[in-house]
């Protein structure tokens, strides 16, 4: 597996890898278009702040990462996706390792992320990442009743293991 950095290129793909890993589990939003563009408008991501995983010549997964200077933490993991072919083959924890080295490259201290308790599989990632839960926000979806969206950190570097 290679982690690289995201290029204009790569948008139609990181879409589709995008679109097919959220769901209501996982986000408190309506569930966009297959062709909403990953890059730009109305997203807002930009290629500088993507890492693609690529296994051969196909890319598998994406994770944003951007500094963000908050109560959390000073840089933002702002979206993990894995192509679901790829699930369980250590490309999610590959990306995080690689998206917090880069924050920690750059003089980050600690990486943050909002996450929904009703993702267990993530939040169970995350802690063994070494990120912990350091704010809960109680039901606040209105169409996600009994949902909690978590805040979790870590400090950088990361353990190893």
């Amino acid at each position: 597996m290679n982690i690289r950095a995201g290029r204009l290129d790569d948008d139609a793909i990181l879409a589709a890898i995008d679109h097919a890993s959220w769901s209501p589990l996982s986000d408190p939003s309506e569930h966009w278009s297959i062709e909403r563009p990953f890059f730009g408008p109305p997203t807002g991501t930009r290629p500088q702040d993507v890492l693609v995983a690529e296994v051969g010549p196909d890319l598998v997964g994406v994770i944003k990462i951007v500094p963000a200077t908050t109560e959390f933490g000073d840089w933002c993991i702002n979206g993990l996706a894995v192509a679901a072919a790829f699930g369980g083959r250590g490309v999610g924890t590959a990306l995080i390792r690689a998206a917090c080295a880069k924050a920690g490259a750059a003089g980050g201290a600690q990486v943050w992320l909002k996450v929904l308790d009703s993702n267990a599989r993530a939040v169970r990632l995350y802690e063994c990442l070494g990120f912990v839960e350091v704010a809960r926000f109680t039901s606040p979806f209105e169409n996600r009743p009994g949902v909690d969206d978590l805040r979790m950190a870590a400090d950088l570097p990361l353990e190893s293991g």
